[in-house]
């Protein structure tokens, strides 16, 4: 016989024990995004020739502007640095602009490994830090401390204390990092002049100090300098960023190269 409290009751049981189902049955939440560990670089070269000099890397899918063609290479200016560029790690696009495209397996492509953003926030102030504890050693020429430095030589040592070997020179330290924008500079940054009648690719460095200024060596020893006074400003070359992270490439006029492929079709690397 139907008794509606009989029935009453199986349906307020049937109803907590799906309250409890739901309880211990949760939806899948996403795993969090993988943050990409590496990037692929291309060598900027001082000349159009597979054995000229490095002066920096720029990274995968960089927008870049071509100058030049010269044999096998782009001349190419991005972001104050004017190099050459294989024509094999270039995409021309069918609305006339050049890209970074890196061929793994090219001998003109590097691999850049990302700091972690919290390690990278570490390492900028460890080194400014130590580059403020430097104020007033005198400059000495050849040296790399610590009682005394010339320019590369206090970055070479700067960033040695944090585990980083840089190259020695000047110029060799060119191509230590990636190119960055002046507009963009982040403390730790290594910044580059290079006097007009100057035959290496950069005759001074110095380290980014915030505030529009840098720590140097210069001929008072180790200072401050302002980047708009006028040696400073007038011989400004380009930046470089050897302290790298993800997040840098979003504030970068970057494409995404393979899908740029994928989408219009464009398969092949362009020659001029």
């Amino acid at each position: 016989m139907f008794s509606p409290k009989r029935w009453g009751l199986r349906l307020v049981s049937l109803m907590l024990c799906l309250v409890c189902v739901a309880g211990f049955v949760r939806p899948a939440t996403a795993a969090p995004e993988e943050r990409p560990a590496q990037t692929l670089t291309t060598i900027v070269r001082k000349s159009a020739y597979s054995s000229a000099a490095p002066i920096g890397q720029m990274t995968d899918g960089t927008e870049v502007n071509v100058l030049d063609s010269r044999g096998n290479y782009y001349k190419v200016d991005c972001y104050d640095m004017t190099g050459f560029i294989a024509k094999s790690q270039i995409l021309h696009t069918e609305d006339g602009k050049y890209y970074v495209n890196c061929d793994a397996s090219s001998a003109e492509t590097k691999v850049f490994t990302y700091t972690d953003r919290a390690e990278a926030m570490t390492l900028r102030h460890g080194l400014l830090n130590l580059a403020k504890e430097q104020l007033g050693e005198p400059y000495v020429y050849g040296s790399i401390g610590p009682y005394g430095f010339d320019c590369s030589g206090l970055m070479y040592y700067l960033y040695a204390q944090h585990g980083i070997e840089l190259h020695r020179t000047a110029s060799q330290q060119l191509q230590d990092g990636i190119v960055v924008a002046k507009e963009g500079l982040q403390v730790g940054d290594l910044i580059f002049f290079r006097e007009s009648w100057e035959y290496y690719p950069a005759s001074h460095v110095g380290i980014y100090a915030g505030n529009n200024k840098i720590i140097h060596a210069g001929q008072r020893g180790i200072v401050y300098a302002d980047l708009d006074s006028d040696y400073f400003y007038d011989y400004y070359l380009c930046a470089r960023r050897v302290i790298y992270t993800d997040i840098a490439r979003v504030v970068q006029p970057t494409l995404d190269t393979q899908n740029l492929i994928a989408r219009t079709g464009i398969s092949g690397r362009t020659t001029r």
